[in-house]
């Protein structure tokens, strides 16, 4: 794959997460209804459902180098 496609699947896997981001679990409460606790806990809570646990440098392995970025380099997961 070269860099070119890589970066055009990334944006298509961007674009669909962010059509399937998660929603607010009570939309018909207004936020401004809300008590500031109340505000911190629904994001907690929506923030616990796309944040992953543990260490990414364990979780992930087997990256392959295919290109360089402008302060990194973009690699990719190896199935």
């Amino acid at each position: 794959m070269d860099a070119g496609s890589a970066i055009k699947a990334a944006a298509a896997a961007a674009s669909s997460e962010e059509a399937s981001s998660p929603q607010p679990e009570n939309p018909s409460v207004s936020s401004s209804a809300l008590s500031s606790r109340e505000k911190e806990k629904q994001f907690l809570r929506l923030l616990r459902r796309v944040v992953s646990v543990g260490d990414p440098e364990k979780k992930y392995t087997g990256w392959k180098p295919i290109g360089s970025g402008r302060f990194w380099p973009l690699c990719s997961v190896q199935p």
